[in-house]
């Protein structure tokens, strides 16, 4: 595999919010000023299974992710952009298999 192909098919990850913002299931809050993102959503398909990923810009280059259950945080970290885009990454594959957050 060359190494352009080998580097797309790390690039096919976010790295950021506005690459999240491809995908449909993300809801983007930009500010009407600046147009930088305030906030980042992602909720479950499940209405069942109510989980949402927030994602929030906390200072210059730290972002806070929190996961919810209904109205409970089951997880938070906190991390660059890039970190926080690949932690809910692995969040929504978490949640697609159901294999993690309190009973």
């Amino acid at each position: 595999m060359s190494d352009e192909h080998s580097k797309k098919a790390c690039d096919d990850r976010p790295r950021s919010v506005d690459e999240l913002a491809f995908d449909p299931q993300w809801r983007i809050t930009r500010s009407s000023r600046s147009r930088r993102w305030v906030t980042a959503e992602y909720r479950a398909t499940d209405p069942e299974d109510p989980w949402v990923i927030g994602l929030t810009p906390i200072a210059h280059d730290l972002v806070a992710a929190i996961l919810w259950k209904g109205d409970i945080v089951t997880e938070h970290e906190r991390g660059s952009e890039t970190a926080m885009c690949e932690l809910a990454r692995r969040w929504i594959a978490r949640l697609g298999e159901q294999s993690f957050g309190p009973a």
